[in-house]
Protein backbone atom coordinates (compact mmCIF):
# COMPACT_ATOMS: atom_id res chain seq x y z
CA UNK A 1 0.00 0.00 0.00
CA UNK A 2 2.83 2.27 0.93
CA UNK A 3 4.72 1.62 -2.40
CA UNK A 4 1.73 2.53 -4.34
CA UNK A 5 1.26 5.88 -2.55
CA UNK A 6 4.78 6.78 -3.12
CA UNK A 7 4.25 5.60 -7.21
CA UNK A 8 1.40 8.15 -7.11
CA UNK A 9 3.07 11.37 -5.34
CA UNK A 10 5.75 10.27 -7.93
CA UNK A 11 3.47 10.20 -10.95
CA UNK A 12 1.80 13.48 -9.62
CA UNK A 13 4.97 15.28 -9.12
CA UNK A 14 6.11 14.69 -12.72
CA UNK A 15 2.42 15.61 -14.02
CA UNK A 16 3.14 19.11 -12.22
CA UNK A 17 6.71 19.49 -12.97
CA UNK A 18 5.84 18.82 -17.03
CA UNK A 19 3.50 21.23 -17.43
CA UNK A 20 5.63 23.81 -14.78
CA UNK A 21 8.85 23.11 -17.13
CA UNK A 22 6.67 24.06 -20.57
CA UNK A 23 5.36 27.08 -18.88
CA UNK A 24 8.52 28.38 -18.20
CA UNK A 25 10.83 29.37 -20.70
CA UNK A 26 14.17 31.99 -20.98
CA UNK A 27 15.31 33.14 -24.35
CA UNK A 28 18.75 33.11 -25.54
CA UNK A 29 19.88 35.64 -28.41
CA UNK A 30 22.12 34.39 -30.42
CA UNK A 31 23.94 36.84 -33.23
CA UNK A 32 25.40 35.75 -36.38
CA UNK A 33 26.96 37.63 -38.98
CA UNK A 34 26.20 35.97 -42.95
CA UNK A 35 27.61 37.10 -45.82
CA UNK A 36 25.53 38.33 -48.90
CA UNK A 37 26.11 37.48 -52.35
CA UNK A 38 28.99 39.70 -54.18
CA UNK A 39 28.19 42.99 -56.04
CA UNK A 40 30.83 44.11 -58.81
CA UNK A 41 30.37 47.12 -61.02
CA UNK A 42 32.19 50.05 -62.55
CA UNK A 43 32.48 53.79 -62.63
CA UNK A 44 32.70 55.14 -66.22
CA UNK A 45 34.93 57.86 -67.23
CA UNK A 46 31.99 60.31 -67.71
CA UNK A 47 31.44 60.39 -64.11
CA UNK A 48 35.08 60.62 -63.39
CA UNK A 49 35.50 64.64 -63.13
CA UNK A 50 38.71 66.60 -61.85
CA UNK A 51 37.59 68.33 -58.40
CA UNK A 52 41.19 70.43 -58.43
CA UNK A 53 43.88 69.99 -60.38
CA UNK A 54 47.42 71.92 -59.00
CA UNK A 55 50.42 72.41 -61.21
CA UNK A 56 53.47 71.97 -59.20
CA UNK A 57 56.70 74.84 -58.02
CA UNK A 58 59.35 72.58 -59.34
CA UNK A 59 59.49 70.00 -62.86
CA UNK A 60 61.30 66.97 -61.94
CA UNK A 61 61.41 65.59 -65.37
CA UNK A 62 63.47 62.79 -66.53
CA UNK A 63 66.84 63.52 -68.12
CA UNK A 64 69.11 61.78 -69.68
CA UNK A 65 73.16 63.48 -69.67
CA UNK A 66 74.61 63.75 -73.90
CA UNK A 67 78.00 64.91 -74.56
CA UNK A 68 77.61 67.40 -76.76
CA UNK A 69 80.70 69.58 -78.24
CA UNK A 70 82.94 67.86 -75.24
CA UNK A 71 80.25 69.32 -72.69
CA UNK A 72 78.15 67.35 -70.22
CA UNK A 73 74.11 68.74 -71.59
CA UNK A 74 70.98 67.65 -69.43
CA UNK A 75 68.37 66.69 -72.26
CA UNK A 76 65.00 65.87 -71.00
CA UNK A 77 63.86 62.14 -71.44
CA UNK A 78 60.54 62.49 -74.13
CA UNK A 79 60.46 58.98 -74.15
CA UNK A 80 60.55 58.53 -71.01
CA UNK A 81 57.56 60.93 -70.88
CA UNK A 82 55.68 59.71 -73.55
CA UNK A 83 55.96 56.04 -71.97
CA UNK A 84 55.36 56.96 -68.69
CA UNK A 85 52.02 58.78 -69.96
CA UNK A 86 50.66 55.76 -72.20
CA UNK A 87 51.25 53.43 -68.82
CA UNK A 88 48.14 51.95 -67.48
CA UNK A 89 48.07 51.50 -64.07
CA UNK A 90 45.90 49.82 -62.01
CA UNK A 91 45.39 49.45 -58.44
CA UNK A 92 43.99 47.52 -55.66
CA UNK A 93 42.72 49.06 -52.37
CA UNK A 94 40.35 47.99 -49.46
CA UNK A 95 38.26 51.00 -48.35
CA UNK A 96 36.61 48.92 -45.50
CA UNK A 97 36.15 45.39 -44.32
CA UNK A 98 34.22 45.08 -41.60
CA UNK A 99 31.90 42.32 -39.62
CA UNK A 100 28.47 44.02 -39.59
CA UNK A 101 28.75 46.10 -42.47
CA UNK A 102 30.66 43.77 -45.36
CA UNK A 103 33.85 44.37 -47.13
CA UNK A 104 34.35 47.22 -49.89
CA UNK A 105 37.12 46.75 -52.78
CA UNK A 106 38.42 49.27 -55.50
CA UNK A 107 40.38 48.87 -58.34
CA UNK A 108 40.94 52.21 -60.01
CA UNK A 109 42.86 52.48 -63.38
CA UNK A 110 45.24 55.50 -64.09
CA UNK A 111 46.33 55.71 -67.87
CA UNK A 112 47.29 59.43 -70.03
CA UNK A 113 47.91 61.30 -66.59
CA UNK A 114 44.21 60.56 -65.45
CA UNK A 115 41.89 58.39 -63.44
CA UNK A 116 40.12 56.38 -66.17
CA UNK A 117 38.01 53.88 -64.40
CA UNK A 118 36.92 52.52 -60.89
CA UNK A 119 35.64 49.37 -60.85
CA UNK A 120 34.47 47.93 -57.15
CA UNK A 121 33.00 44.47 -55.69
CA UNK A 122 31.09 45.02 -52.49
CA UNK A 123 30.30 41.57 -49.98
CA UNK A 124 27.22 42.98 -47.59
CA UNK A 125 27.11 41.51 -44.50
CA UNK A 126 23.38 40.80 -42.66
CA UNK A 127 22.29 40.36 -39.21
CA UNK A 128 20.66 37.84 -37.97
CA UNK A 129 19.37 37.68 -34.76
CA UNK A 130 18.17 33.92 -34.00
CA UNK A 131 16.56 33.82 -30.36
CA UNK A 132 16.69 30.18 -28.72
CA UNK A 133 14.16 29.37 -26.26
CA UNK A 134 15.05 27.46 -23.93
CA UNK A 135 12.84 26.26 -20.73
CA UNK A 136 13.88 27.43 -17.26
CA UNK A 137 12.80 24.15 -15.21
CA UNK A 138 12.90 21.01 -17.33
CA UNK A 139 11.67 18.20 -15.66
CA UNK A 140 13.24 14.37 -15.75
CA UNK A 141 12.60 10.57 -15.12
CA UNK A 142 15.17 8.06 -14.09
CA UNK A 143 15.18 4.73 -13.49
CA UNK A 144 18.21 2.53 -12.42
CA UNK A 145 19.36 -0.75 -10.91
CA UNK A 146 22.11 -1.59 -8.64
CA UNK A 147 23.99 -4.89 -7.39
CA UNK A 148 23.01 -4.58 -4.07
CA UNK A 149 20.27 -5.87 -5.23
CA UNK A 150 17.60 -2.40 -5.18
CA UNK A 151 15.86 -1.31 -8.40
CA UNK A 152 15.01 2.47 -8.62
CA UNK A 153 11.97 4.74 -9.67
CA UNK A 154 13.03 8.47 -9.44
CA UNK A 155 11.70 11.98 -10.81
CA UNK A 156 13.30 15.49 -10.87
CA UNK A 157 13.87 18.96 -11.85
CA UNK A 158 16.40 21.02 -13.04
CA UNK A 159 16.45 24.68 -12.90
CA UNK A 160 19.15 26.28 -15.57
CA UNK A 161 22.09 24.00 -15.14
CA UNK A 162 21.50 22.85 -11.60
CA UNK A 163 18.71 19.78 -10.57
CA UNK A 164 17.27 17.98 -7.72
CA UNK A 165 16.25 14.27 -7.67
CA UNK A 166 14.24 12.12 -5.83
CA UNK A 167 14.05 8.24 -5.91
CA UNK A 168 12.49 5.45 -4.66
CA UNK A 169 14.47 2.60 -3.83
CA UNK A 170 12.68 -1.11 -3.92
CA UNK A 171 14.98 -3.79 -2.36
CA UNK A 172 14.90 -7.71 -2.75
CA UNK A 173 15.48 -10.37 -0.99
CA UNK A 174 14.79 -9.20 2.30
CA UNK A 175 16.51 -5.92 1.64
CA UNK A 176 14.71 -3.46 3.23
CA UNK A 177 12.98 -0.31 0.66
CA UNK A 178 14.52 3.40 0.75
CA UNK A 179 14.68 6.84 -0.90
CA UNK A 180 17.24 9.03 -1.99
CA UNK A 181 17.90 12.45 -2.59
CA UNK A 182 20.03 14.01 -4.84
CA UNK A 183 21.60 16.89 -6.94
CA UNK A 184 22.88 17.52 -10.46
CA UNK A 185 25.24 19.88 -12.40
CA UNK A 186 24.56 19.79 -16.26
CA UNK A 187 28.06 21.14 -17.94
Amino acid sequence: MKTKYIILVCSILVVIAFFVGQATVSTIPEIEYVKGEEIAGSVPTGQLVPVREVMPEFSFLPYRLLIINGKETQVTDTAVIIADYEKRREYSLTAFDDKEKGKLELYPTVQYNSLQSIDWKFTPVSKVITRIKKPVFQPFLSAGWSTLNYVSVGAGMFYHDFGVEYQYLKGYNGMSDGHMVGVKWKF
